[in-house]
C-alpha cells in the first residue's frame, strides 16, 4: 500500500515516531492497528466516555465532594 502523505504530516508522523523511539513505519502500523479494531478500548478512553450518576449536576460540588474523601 502506498499513501500520499501531505509533507506537513509525513514531518508530524517522523516527530511522534522519534519522541516514542519507533521508526516512522512502526508508529504508523500501531496507530492503524489500533484505528482498524475499534473493539479494543484503552481503559482511559472507557472512563472518558463513562458517566457518573453519582455525580450529577454542579461540577463545583463534584470537585469538593472528591476532595473531601481525602479528609
Amino acid at each position: 500500500m502506498i499513501l500520499d502523505i501531505p509533507p506537513i504530516i509525513e514531518q508530524n508522523i517522523a516527530i511522534q515516531a522519534q519522541k516514542q523511539g519507533m521508526s516512522a513505519n512502526e508508529w504508523a502500523i500501531s496507530i492503524l492497528q489500533k484505528a482498524s479494531n475499534p473493539d479494543e478500548m484503552l481503559l482511559a478512553d472507557f472512563i472518558k466516555n463513562k458517566q457518573l450518576n453519582s455525580f450529577q449536576g454542579n461540577p463545583t460540588d463534584i470537585q469538593k465532594a472528591m476532595r473531601d474523601e481525602w479528609q
